[in-house]
């Protein structure tokens, strides 16, 4: 989650990891995940808080192949370091100090989870981050989806765009990734989005904040359920309100 989300709202570790929709793209981390057949060492940009790699090292279902987590981002504070991490775990804020898993080794799994809209030059940006991992390494990226859903929400979290299958998977491509997969997901959010950021919050003139919020736990449980429904279906939908890239780095 983005510091900026997590202050907002007064969230503990805890509530974050049992979001449903940071639940949901956990989903997505596991899928990724298990196209790798060997230890995982994984960087991730833009890691927020960290619930992904708290994810990976506490929850997934094969963490014991999980060898090193490293998170980047800018915005971490000094000796940034939960209670949940390991000795080969490691928070970093800036770019500069990414040496590898460790073991002199580079990465074989890159995560960039809702990072990209924040940057101007995207495909700048996944050319340098791609060069610090191995060739076969998987590159696991989600973005916001759709153009015309571009709100109030976008403006307060300082995104520069919204992203269409299309462009996620020309973004790959201008860092010469392999596409696995493309997918819209949340697609059962798309008619809730648009009528609250497009149409009430004009009549409501409502302030620029983050929709991430608390839910209630019985809402929390069925939108949970939903995108569980969803990934199981092979999130096929042709809409939605977030776009899952699944790319491989091939050597030349």
């Amino acid at each position: 989650m983005d510091f900026k989300e997590y202050k907002q709202d007064d969230l503990s570790t805890d509530d974050e990891v049992n979001h449903w929709w940071i639940k949901t793209r956990f989903l997505y981390i596991d899928y990724a995940a298990s196209m790798l057949n060997q230890s995982i060492s994984v960087i991730e940009y833009g890691c927020g808080t960290g619930q992904n790699l708290r994810y990976l090292r506490e929850y997934y279902s094969h963490s014991e192949n999980i060898k090193s987590l490293t998170g980047v981002d800018i915005n971490l504070p000094e000796n940034y370091r939960p209670e949940w991490m390991t000795k080969d775990d490691k928070f970093i804020n800036n770019n500069v100090d990414v040496d590898g898993d460790g073991d002199g080794d580079k990465y074989n799994m890159l995560i960039a989870m809702d990072v990209f809209e924040h940057i101007e030059n995207d495909s700048d940006a996944l050319r340098e981050w791609v060069s610090n991992i191995n060739d076969d390494s998987i590159v696991l990226i989600t973005v916001p989806a759709m153009q015309h859903l571009f709100s109030y929400h976008d403006r307060y979290m300082g995104h520069h765009r919204r992203y269409t299958r299309r462009s996620l998977m020309e973004l790959g491509e201008s860092a010469e990734l392999h596409t696995v997969k493309v997918m819209y997901i949340f697609s059962y959010l798309y008619p809730v989005v648009f009528f609250i950021r497009k149409i009430l919050s004009k009549i409501l003139k409502r302030e620029e904040k983050s929709d991430l919020q608390k839910t209630n736990p019985y809402i929390n449980s069925i939108l949970y359920s939903l995108g569980v429904v969803e990934n199981k279906l092979g999130a096929c939908i042709p809409f939605g309100t977030s776009v899952v890239g699944i790319f491989q780095k091939k050597s030349k």
